[in-house]
């Protein structure tokens, strides 16, 4: 089953994203599912959980240590239903009754300080939701994870007010509050990254496949705070909804 899954990575975004998000906690579960030969619609539902949760987990204010999902293999057997119930609960509420897991998600989706390189996956998600918006087709995670590509070709996430900027120094309240706000990332490439340097918005490129860049073409020449809280906003949304148990 080890190597059919890996190969399945490749193709299936629900797999390689739960791989991608923590290999060690996720792949038991991975295996059990394969072994009961579960549909593979019941697995999607499965594993779609299990990419909340985990990412829930990575993507907050908490201090979350424990991770039940060994356990939650090791316990099934068979029942798929009981252990959709399991998943959705661990979802919604974490794996300890007085986490406050939905909370803490929610507080750092919409705090300041978002430099950090569970963003980038975000963005990804982001990127696609856009994409799909607009019917185009998604960025598969051999794209995302540059599987097959060159160094220039592998995904960042880049500021888009560039941290040290040529002759320009932020006040405070900017580096605080904007600078690293999730409304200031975007995905980049590495050689993009490069060319951009520490250009400010005004001469950046927004031609690019990636419609999220596409975007900011509308504000490249008046793009700051009122701007990065607007797009952190949509972002929030966006995460909110996509990473709700609920749906």
């Amino acid at each position: 089953h080890t190597l059919s899954i890996q190969k399945k990575r490749k193709e299936l975004s629900y797999i390689a994203d739960i791989l991608y998000l923590d290999t060690p906690n996720s792949f038991p579960l991975l295996l059990k599912l394969y072994r009961f030969q579960i549909s593979d619609t019941k697995r999607e539902e499965i594993l779609r959980l299990v990419e909340i949760i985990l990412f829930r987990l990575k993507y907050t204010n908490g201090n979350y240590y424990t991770n039940n999902l060994p356990n939650r293999a090791l316990d099934f057997k068979g029942d798929i239903q009981k252990l959709k119930n399991i998943l959705l609960n661990d979802a919604k509420n974490g794996f300890k009754y007085y986490w406050n897991f939905e909370r803490d998600f929610i507080n750092y989706l919409e705090g300041d300080n978002h430099y950090f390189g569970l963003s980038r996956y975000l963005l990804w998600k982001y990127e696609n939701k856009l994409r799909k918006d607009v019917r185009e087709p998604a960025m598969l995670y051999p794209e995302f994870a540059n599987l097959y590509g060159s160094a220039k070709f592998e995904n960042t996430i880049d500021h888009w007010t560039p941290q040290n900027p040529y002759e320009v120094e932020y006040k405070e309240e900017f580096n605080q509050k904007y600078l690293h706000n999730i409304g200031n990332m975007v995905l980049s490439t590495r050689g993009r990254n490069a060319s951009d340097s520490n250009s400010l918005p005004s001469h950046r490129s927004t031609e690019s496949v990636l419609i999220s860049r596409q975007k900011l073409e509308p504000f490249k020449n008046n793009w700051g705070k009122d701007e990065i809280k607007k797009r952190q906003k949509d972002i929030v949304d966006f995460a909110l909804e996509y990473w709700n148990p609920e749906k």
